[in-house]
């Protein structure tokens, strides 16, 4: 009896969801694949920067956590339907939770004078590229909604309007 009442409900909540004024089914499959789809961004990317670093032998914590980080809070932004910089935002939040369970208690590598004193060099660098993440996403997003200015500096005053040159 309580599975079909919760199912009416979640029927009934999911077709009232489903009809927001403007909003397609496309808009919440978006949002609803946004964390899957950024999660698996980053471990292909992950994957992928792990198998680069074995022929370029820098260290992987530092440089892969800030082109991660800076990846996961994009990803989070072109992967959202509206209310991007809040997603990106969010991404980061999460990411920088994420990032310092993996990387919070990092050393030195062996080839370092300082090898294996710890350091926190990795979460600050990564924590670096989340925030350059969302400052990109802010930035582009401010782009979108600004009207080009520059047209408008370069454009003749309207008729009849005053002229500094003009005064006198």
């Amino acid at each position: 009896m309580h599975g079909h009442f919760l199912r009416v409900i979640a029927d009934v909540g999911f077709e009232k969801l489903m009809r927001s004024p403007g909003k397609t089914v496309a808009y919440w499959v978006r949002w609803f694949c946004l964390p899957p789809a950024v999660f698996a961004v980053f471990m292909f990317l992950g994957l992928a920067l792990q198998f680069l670093n074995t022929f370029a032998h820098v260290w992987f914590e530092p440089a892969g956590g800030f082109i991660l980080a800076l990846v996961w809070v994009l990803s989070a932004h072109f992967i959202a339907p509206d209310r991007k910089p809040v997603a990106s935002a969010i991404a980061f939040g999460v990411g920088a939770m994420f990032a310092w369970k993996l990387i919070a208690h990092s050393y030195y590598p062996e080839n370092y004078p300082q090898a294996y004193q710890p350091t926190h060099i990795p979460i600050l660098v990564t924590i670096a590229g989340g925030f350059l993440g969302v400052a990109v996403s802010m930035t582009i997003e401010m782009m979108k909604r600004k009207p080009n200015q520059a047209s408008d500096a370069t454009s003749e005053p309207a008729p009849g309007a005053a002229s500094s040159s003009h005064q006198g």
